[in-house]
């Protein structure tokens, strides 16, 4: 706390203290995004890498058993809309 010289009492008492106005100041505009944002983020871009190996895969053909259902391409469909979906609803928290 600072000492205001200006508000001293007559008659010799000490001057008194001045404290800073802490809970004056407005709120913050901004609030963190959950966890669940960055998630979605994290399975788009997996989703959308695992979906072009699987069209990689289409042109050369690794072998594996049920290769004819291209798992790689669906399974990259999939993870990128559960992405969407994830960033869509978190992106603005309430």
């Amino acid at each position: 706390m600072k000492t205001d010289p200006n508000l001293s009492r007559s008659g010799g008492e000490p001057p008194r203290r001045v404290a800073a106005a802490v809970m004056d100041r407005e709120p913050a505009k901004y609030r963190m995004l959950p966890v669940w944002f960055f998630i979605g983020i994290i399975l788009i871009l997996y989703g959308v890498m695992i979906f072009f190996e699987g069209i990689y895969d289409l042109s050369h053909p690794t072998g594996t058993v049920l290769e004819q259902l291209h798992p790689a391409i669906w399974w990259g469909i999939l993870m990128t809309v559960v992405g969407l979906i994830f960033t869509a609803k978190n992106r603005h928290p309430v």
